[in-house]
């Protein structure tokens, strides 16, 4: 029996996937396509202020559960995409760009990521995600 490899392909779904659950302000869609044991550094840059939060899967979907309910005009873009494929896992680095209506007022965001992608349980999860935003 052959182990199951993870393909390039299957990694651009998981990408197109979290795109279009994001842009569809769909946190559980997006957190389908995490695994349960999902390790999530943000580091953000807020007005100046530096802040470092590492919520867990659960945390995480109701943060955005929260958050997005306040959003208008949502738009979430990813340029500058790099898939590096290992034997065991694949690293992708993107920059995004976020922008949104809150409370009337336009904000507008860029932020690197670094996602990696394994298998589990024969299906290409998200088991790693460190991001730097600045708002």
């Amino acid at each position: 029996m052959t182990k199951p490899v993870l393909t390039k392909p299957m990694v651009q779904q998981v990408i197109n996937a979290v795109e279009v659950a994001t842009n569809q302000l769909d946190p559980h869609a997006l957190g389908a396509m995490m695994a349960d044991d999902v390790v999530i550094e943000l580091n953000i840059n807020m007005l100046g202020q530096q802040q470092v939060v590492s919520p867990n899967k659960d945390e995480y979907i109701e943060v955005l559960s929260q958050a997005w309910t306040h959003f208008e005009g949502y738009q979430y873009q990813r340029t500058e995409t790099d898939i590096d494929l290992h034997e065991d896992r694949a690293v992708v680095r993107a920059k995004v760009r976020e922008s949104m209506v809150i409370n009337g007022q336009k904000v507008a965001g860029t932020s690197s990521e670094e996602v990696e992608i394994r298998l589990v349980g024969g299906e290409p999860k998200i088991t790693h995600v460190v991001g730097f935003s600045s708002l």
